[in-house]
C-alpha cells in the first residue's frame, strides 16, 4: 500500500523479498485450516493389488445380535463384500476366511490392504499375520477419513441402501443385516462408472451378468414345503416374505413370519407387488442401554419375536412368477413396543400374588423340561439353544439326522424296553373315552459349562384333552425346596461333607397308570387308521404322571432306609448305627445325595440303579440350572453365572453393555396405569420377569425385592417399567459371577440367623407395605422372600411387627427342618428387626392404641417366640 501510493505516513521498511519470506506464528496458529484432498487417481491393475477396509456401526443389532459390518472393497474391480458382526475383536477372523476364499477364487494374492487406524485392524496378531504373508499395510491417519475413501463411500452408500430397503418393505431396524447382504448383492450387479459401466461382478468373474433371479426386498413369497415334511392335509407352501440371497447354498432366503425364522429354499412362487412388512419397529430405544433386537424364546409360545432361529432348510418345488396377484392384502400388524423377552416357571417359593397371575395366565410361557411334573415347582431354561418346537422344524434343521435318530431312539426304548404301550385295535377304545394325542419334545442336553452332551427327543403325552374325574384324580407331586436344598448345601460346606448327583433315566415310565388311556402316534411314527396306542405306564405329559412317579421313587428311598422329613417332603434322611446323618434331596428325578461317607452314596446308587436306571453325575456341579462349586478348604458356592449369562444374551447384552452397581434406581416409585401397554407388551414384560423369577429364586437374594415389585405391574406394562426391567439386567451383567457361599465352619451349626424389615406404605396405587426377611447358615443366605402385605399397616410399628411374623414362620420351618436332619441341638432362631417397638410388642403382650387392631393370628411371632424363636434389636438387613 505504501508502494502504491494509498497510504502516507508510514515509511516501506521491508523489501518485496522479505515480505513474501516473512512467517507469521501468530497467524499460522489462528488460521490453521484442513488442506484439500485432491481426487486420487490411482486405480489398481490387477485383482487384489488392492483392498479397501472399514467397519460400518450400527445402532441397532441385527436379527443375530450383530452391531457391526466389516467391508472389502476390491479396488480393480470394485467388487465389494460385507459380513456382519458381533464385535470388533472379530474382524481378523472374518479377515482371514475372506482372504483365504479370493486368494481360492482367484489364484491371486493380497498385495495392498488399506484401512483406518482402528485397534482392530492394528492388532500385533493382525499385523504379524500380513507381514508373514508379504501384504502391505496403508493406513489413513487419525481423523482423516478422507485418506481410505473409497471405504468411506462404500459404508455411506450401504447406509442409505438398507434404509432405503427397510423403509420401501415396512420392515424393522433388526432386519438391517439382511438388507446390508441383499444391498451388496445388487450393487455387485450393478454398472459402476469407474468401470466403463462395467459391473464389478462381470469385472471379477471376467464373465456376463445375470440378474434372472432378482425379486424386491421384502416382497411376499409362497414357499413349497417338500411331501416329506408335511401331511396330506397340511398347506403344500407357506407364506413367508423374501430378504435375499443365500450365495453359500445357491439359495433364497425368507423370514418366516409364523416360526420367527430365517429359512432357505429355492422352489418359491414371488409376488413382486405385494410387502406385507412388519408393522411397528420392536428396536425402539428407550433410551437406558443400548440393545435392539428383540430377544429369543426357547418355550413354546404364541408370543411372536423379531429375532430368528437359526436357519432352516426347505427342499422346494420349481420357482414361479405370476405376473400379477390376487391374493388379499394381509392385517396390519399390532403395534410393536420395546423389546422383551421369557423365561420362568412357577415355584412355591414364590409369594406374590402376582406371580401367580403370571402362571394362571401365561402357562404358554412356562420354560419346559423334558422331565418335570405338572407341579408348582418351577425349572430353569438351561441354555440359549433354539431347540426344534415341532416335528417339521427338527426335520428341517440341520441336526435332522441327529434328532430322527433320538426320536427313533425314545419310541423303540419306550415300546420294547418300558412297555409303555401296545398297539390296539381302535375298535377297543371304549364309547366315550378320550384318545390324548401325542408329541416329541426336543433338548439340547448340556453341562455347567453349556457345553453340548446330546441331543434328546422326549415322547410326551398332550394331557390337556384329559378330564378331571375320569382320566385322573389326584395330580399333587412335591419337590424339594430351594431353600431346603440350599440348606442341605449350607450344612455340608460346614461339616465337611461329600455331595454328589445322580439322574433316574427315564423316570416317569416306570410308574403303572391308574386309569386306562389310550393315545395317538407321534408324527413320524404313523399307524394304520384303524390302530391306537393304549398306555400301559405313565407317561411324561399326562396329568398324573408326576404324582405317580413321586409315589414309586418315595417308596424305593424308604426302602432304603430313608425318611422323608415333615417339613419337606422331598429331603429325607437316615442316620446309621453311628448315629451319622445322611441325606437326600430329590426334584422330580434328579437327586443330591449328601453323606460323610461315599460309600453310603455308592449304596443308593447302586439300589436304585438296580430298580431304574440311574445316570452317575459325580460330585455335583449343576443342578437345576444352578452352578455348584467346592473349594479347597471344603466350602461350597452356589451361582447361576452361566444362566445369567444365557439370559443376558437372549437380551443382546453383551461385554460391551454398562453396568450398574444396584438392583433398581433409588427412590424408584411406579405406578399401574390401566390400558397404557399393548398385549404385546404385556406379554413380553411377562417373559422379563420370568427369566429375573428364576435368578432372584436360585441365589440371587439381591434382586428379590425389585423382580417382585415389577412383577406387580405384569397387567399393564409401559415403557418405564420396561426401563426398570433393563436395569436389573444391567445390574446382572456387572454381577454375573456374583456367588452364595458357604463356608467350611469350625463350630456345629445349631440353628438359623434371620433379618426382617418392611417399607411402609411405599406401595402408591395401595398404600400397602412391602416385607422381606432373609435367613442364613454357614455364612450365607439360604432362605428370603420378599413380598407385598396382606393389608394396609397404619404405622412403621404396624408393617414391621407384620414383616416379623412373616418372617417367624420360616424360622420355625428352618429350625424344624434343621430338627429332622438332626443337627443337634437346635437352638432358637434368632430373627433382627430394626424396629424397636415392633420388637417390643413381639417381647410382651403390650396393648397400646397403635397395636389394638393387630389380629391374633398376626401376633404369631409372639406366641412362638418362646418356643422357637428370638427378637432382639439388630441392625437393617438386605431386603426392604
Amino acid at each position: 500500500m505504501v508502494a502504491a501510493g494509498l497510504l502516507e505516513g508510514l515509511r516501506a521498511g521491508y523489501s518485496d523479498e522479505e515480505v513474501e519470506k516473512f512467517v507469521c506464528n501468530a497467524c499460522l496458529s489462528a488460521k490453521g485450516h484442513r488442506l484439500p484432498f485432491p481426487d486420487s487417481d490411482s486405480h489398481s491393475s490387477e485383482r487384489l493389488g488392492l483392498v479397501h477396509s472399514d467397519v460400518l456401526s450400527f445402532p441397532e443389532r441385527s436379527l443375530t445380535g450383530k452391531r457391526y459390518l466389516v467391508t472389502f472393497l476390491d479396488d480393480y474391480s470394485r467388487k465389494l463384500w460385507a459380513y456382519a458382526i458381533g464385535h470388533k475383536s472379530e474382524v481378523f477372523g472374518i479377515f482371514k476366511t475372506w482372504l483365504a476364499e479370493v486368494e481360492l477364487e482367484t489364484g491371486a494374492t493380497l498385495k495392498v490392504l488399506r484401512t483406518d487406524n482402528g485397534g482392530e485392524y492394528c492388532s500385533r496378531a493382525f499385523t504379524e499375520f500380513c507381514k508373514t504373508r508379504g501384504t502391505r499395510r496403508q493406513y489413513s491417519i487419525p481423523r482423516t477419513p478422507q485418506q481410505n475413501g473409497r471405504a468411506e463411500r462404500v459404508n455411506r452408500s450401504i447406509v442409505e441402501g438398507v434404509l432405503a430397503l427397510l423403509v420401501d418393505a415396512h420392515l424393522p431396524k433388526t432386519f438391517w443385516e439382511e438388507a446390508a447382504a441383499y444391498f451388496v448383492y445388487c450393487k455387485n450387479l450393478c454398472q459402476h462408472a469407474a468401470l466403463d459401466k462395467a459391473t464389478p461382478n462381470s469385472v471379477w468373474q471376467g464373465d456376463h451378468t445375470t440378474a434372472s433371479a432378482l425379486h424386491p426386498f421384502g416382497c411376499t413369497a409362497w414357499l413349497t414345503v417338500a411331501p416329506e415334511l408335511r401331511s396330506k392335509l397340511d398347506p403344500k407352501a407357506v407364506r413367508v416374505f423374501f430378504t435375499g440371497y443365500d450365495l453359500a447354498s445357491k439359495a433364497f432366503r425368507f423370514y418366516d413370519t409364523t416360526t420367527q425364522k430365517i429359512i432357505l429354499g429355492r422352489n418359491a412362487t414371488f409376488l413382486d407387488t405385494e410387502f406385507p412388512g412388519l408393522h411397528g419397529d420392536p428396536t425402539e430405544q428407550d433410551g437406558d442401554t443400548h440393545f435392539a433386537s428383540a430377544p429369543t424364546t426357547e418355550s413354546q409360545t404364541v408370543v411372536k419375536t423379531w429375532t430368528p432361529l437359526p436357519q432352516v432348510r426347505l427342499d422346494l418345488q420349481d420357482v414361479h412368477h405370476p405376473d400379477f396377484s390376487t391374493y388379499r392384502e394381509p392385517a396390519s400388524a399390532e403395534e410393536s413396543p420395546d423389546e422383551l423377552d421369557l423365561i420362568g416357571r412357577h415355584s412355591r417359593d414364590e409369594s406374590p400374588d402376582e406371580i401367580d397371575f403370571l402362571t394362571r395366565h401365561h402357562r404358554a410361557f412356562i420354560a419346559i423340561d423334558d422331565d418335570t411334573s405338572d407341579t408348582e415347582a418351577i425349572q430353569p431354561v438351561k441354555s440359549i439353544t433354539s431347540d426344534p418346537q415341532t416335528w417339521r422344524e427338527a426335520m428341517s434343521s440341520d441336526k435332522r439326522e441327529v434328532w430322527a435318530k433320538a426320536a427313533t431312539d425314545e419310541f423303540t426304548s419306550m415300546r420294547d424296553d418300558f412297555k409303555v404301550f401296545t398297539i390296539e385295535d381302535r375298535a377297543t377304545v371304549p364309547a366315550g373315552a378320550t384318545i390324548v394325542t401325542s408329541k416329541f419334545v426336543w433338548k439340547t442336553k448340556r453341562n455347567a459349562l453349556g457345553e453340548v452332551t446330546g441331543h434328546k427327543a422326549r415322547l410326551v403325552a398332550q394331557g390337556n384333552r384329559q378330564r378331571d374325574g375320569i382320566d385322573f384324580n389326584e395330580t399333587f407331586a412335591p419337590v424339594a425346596r430351594f431353600s431346603s436344598i440350599r440348606s442341605l448345601l449350607a450344612l455340608a460346606a460346614a461339616n465337611g461333607l461329600h455331595v454328589h448327583q445322580a439322574d433316574i433315566d427315564k423316570a416317569y415310565l416306570h410308574g403303572d397308570l391308574d386309569h386306562d388311556i389310550w393315545m395317538t402316534a407321534p408324527r413320524g411314527f404313523d399307524l394304520p387308521s384303524d390302530k391306537v396306542l393304549r398306555l400301559r405306564r405313565s407317561i411324561y405329559g399326562l396329568k398324573q404322571a408326576g404324582r405317580i412317579w413321586n409315589r414309586h421313587i418315595d417308596a424305593s428311598l424308604r426302602a432304603l432306609g430313608y425318611t422323608a422329613t415333615g417339613t419337606d417332603h422331598c429331603v429325607y434322611s437316615w442316620l446309621d448305627d453311628r448315629q451319622c446323618p445322611h441325606y437326600i434331596a430329590l426334584y422330580v428325578d434328579d437327586l443330591l445325595m449328601i453323606s460323610p461317607e461315599l460309600a453310603e452314596i455308592e449304596r443308593v446308587i447302586s439300589g436304585l440303579d438296580q430298580r431304574y436306571g440311574v445316570k452317575r453325575l459325580g460330585p455335583a456341579e449343576y443342578i437345576l440350572g444352578i452352578q455348584i462349586r467346592r473349594f479347597d478348604d471344603g466350602s461350597i458356592a452356589l451361582s447361576q453365572e452361566r444362566y445369567i449369562m444365557d439370559v443376558l444374551a437372549r437380551f443382546h447384552f453383551d461385554t460391551t453393555t454398562r453396568g450398574t452397581t444396584v438392583p433398581m434406581t433409588p427412590g424408584l416409585s411406579l405406578t399401574a396405569i390401566p390400558g397404557q401397554g399393548t398385549e404385546r407388551i404385556r406379554s413380553w414384560y411377562l417373559q422379563a420377569i420370568g427369566s429375573l423369577l428364576y435368578i432372584s429364586l436360585g441365589t440371587r437374594p439381591d434382586i428379590a425385592f425389585a423382580v417382585s415389585y415389577l412383577a406387580r405391574f405384569a397387567n399393564n406394562p409401559g415403557r418405564r417399567h420396561w426401563i426398570a426391567v433393563k436395569h436389573i439386567l444391567r445390574y446382572l451383567r456387572a454381577t454375573y459371577r456374583n456367588e452364595l457361599v458357604y463356608a467350611r465352619g469350625q463350630a456345629r451349626i445349631t440353628g438359623v440367623v434371620g433379618y426382617s424389615d418392611a417399607n411402609w406404605g411405599a406401595c402408591i396405587d395401595t398404600s400397602v407395605s412391602t416385607m422381606g426377611y432373609v435367613f442364613y447358615i454357614a455364612g450365607s443366605a439360604v432362605s428370603w422372600s420378599s413380598k407385598r402385605q396382606s393389608r394396609v399397616a397404619d404405622s412403621t410399628t404396624d408393617a414391621e411387627y407384620l414383616a416379623l411374623s412373616h418372617a417367624g414362620k420360616e424360622g420355625i420351618y428352618l429350625s424344624q427342618l434343621l430338627e429332622e436332619l438332626h443337627v443337634q441341638p437346635v437352638a432358637p432362631a434368632h430373627i433382627f428387626t430394626d424396629n424397636e417397638a415392633a420388637a417390643a410388642v413381639a417381647h410382651d403382650p403390650v396393648r397400646v392404641s397403635g397395636t389394638r387392631h393387630i389380629r391374633l393370628r398376626e401376633h404369631f411371632v409372639r406366641d412362638m417366640k418362646e418356643q422357637y424363636t428370638t427378637a432382639p434389636k439388630g441392625e437393617a438387613p438386605l431386603l426392604q
